[in-house]
């Protein structure tokens, strides 16, 4: 039983380095960040060199007044510290290729 545990814990970690896993988790979670927020947000593709380097390729967010709060052909970051106890990963310097974001306050 523990074994089969240990393998299964294994065969998880690999399996999240895989590219098309990642994107795929990527792209549940963009879904339900966009009904959660009511904003369309999506993500082409993700890569993580596990816990080391995040590359993210064509994310769109858009506000809720359907206009383009941020879009980037690519984001690069370096990863310094992931603390998931505290629900809180640290990056190092982001890459920015292509990239729009809007930032306006919007009168009330």
């Amino acid at each position: 039983m523990l074994f089969s545990l240990f393998l299964l814990a294994i065969g998880l970690v690999y399996s999240i380095r895989i590219p098309a896993v990642q994107t795929w988790i990527v792209q549940r979670v963009t879904a339900y960040l966009s009904d959660e927020l009511k904003a369309k947000v999506t993500i082409d593709a993700i890569h993580i060199e596990f816990i080391k380097t995040l590359s993210i390729k064509g994310i769109y967010i858009e506000d809720q007044h359907k206009d383009t709060l941020l879009y980037a052909a690519e984001i690069n970051t370096s990863i310094e510290m992931f603390a998931p106890g505290q629900q809180k990963i640290y990056l190092s310097g982001i890459i920015l290729n292509e990239g729009i974001v809007k930032i306006q306050k919007i009168p009330e």
